[in-house]
């Protein structure tokens, strides 16, 4: 195939569009990536805050409970290792869990199906972020870590 002189703009211009399209695609995955890094350096900041401050609060269906420090722990390692499956711009109407870390910053869960949920993460100081989990986690767990059967206390306001 003999390259014409006169058309060789479209030949770059086919070669580049798939590249700036790659690139397109990388530089958002990679925005995200660093989001949701950010995110889990501000998570752990506010478990270590409540644990410190003895004041990680649960709240679901109107019944608050405090966390202790191994199910915090137990809550940290089930929402992280959930992993990070997409960004997401809508929350669900449903009452969610709510985690209050006693720092200004809140985090709301609802279970997206049966094996991944919805995190919300609203620091006080930062921009929210929202995603839901990989097909790994599960809701029911996180209901259990919260529950005064698995070692929590009933939230008391002066506390």
């Amino acid at each position: 195939m003999k390259f014409k002189k006169d058309k060789l703009w479209v030949y770059i211009l086919t070669a580049l569009v798939p590249i700036i399209i790659f690139i397109i695609i990388v530089s958002v995955w990679m925005v995200d990536s660093l989001e949701y890094k950010e995110y889990k350096l501000n998570f752990a900041d506010s478990i270590t805050y409540a644990q410190d401050h003895d004041s990680f609060r649960a709240e679901l269906n109107g019944e608050s409970t405090k966390i202790s420090y191994h199910n915090a722990l137990a809550i940290y390692r089930a929402i992280v290792g959930g992993g990070f499956g997409q960004l997401e711009l809508k929350v669900p109407e449903d009452p969610p869990i709510v985690f209050d870390f006693g720092n200004g910053d809140i985090m709301n869960i609802w279970a997206k199906d049966k094996t991944t949920y919805l995190v919300q993460y609203i620091p006080a100081h930062e921009s929210k972020i929202c995603y839901s989990t990989l097909g790994v986690s599960r809701y029911v767990c996180l209901e259990r870590l919260i529950s005064k059967e698995w070692g929590n206390s009933e939230w008391q306001e002066t506390e």
